[in-house]
């Protein structure tokens, strides 16, 4: 089984971050973390993402974070398993799971802030770009996996390219 995160910046460019069986992804604002997050409705340790070896799945969990971990808007207390085009949010970032190549259209996941909404977040698609779910083309603006230059496109420090 092949996954991966994808997410957009406010103006479309794409960014895929590839998840590995073998290995178990914290996400937070913590430096130690793989997918690091500085930003203030993150939490230190917020998330973890792996493959359950023995259930043959991809899961999330949340690690008490203080703003908590969504899967398709409902915020979750315990694993849960993901399936292709479920979108996961930490904190105000939008992720739409890609697991063998489905959904193989992904596009721009609109975010509305908590204020504004509630529950703080959209399953509207909006904006522009997508494309595949693998490789980039110049068209939709997207980088590629392999782009060593992950802070710039963030705006922020990622440790990894990978998650």
């Amino acid at each position: 089984m092949k996954a991966m995160l994808v997410m957009f910046t406010s103006d479309g460019t794409r960014k895929n971050f590839t998840v590995r069986p073998e290995k178990r992804y914290t996400i937070g604002r913590k430096e130690s973390c793989d997918l690091r997050m500085p930003l203030a409705s993150v939490s230190r340790e917020h998330a973890a993402i792996f493959f359950d070896d023995e259930e043959e799945e991809l899961v999330i969990e949340d690690l008490g974070s203080s703003h908590g971990t969504y899967v398709n808007n409902q915020r979750i207390n315990e694993r849960v398993e993901l399936t292709p085009g479920d979108v996961i949010r930490i904190g105000e970032v939008p992720f739409q799971v890609v697991i063998d190549g489905y959904p193989a259209d992904v596009e721009p996941i609109v975010v509305e802030s908590r204020q504004a909404q509630g529950t703080g977040a959209s399953n509207g698609q909006g904006g522009s770009g997508g494309g595949g779910s693998s490789g980039e083309d110049e068209s939709t603006g997207g980088i590629p996996d392999d782009d060593p230059n992950v802070d710039s496109f963030f705006g922020f420090d990622l440790d990894d390219s990978d998650i």
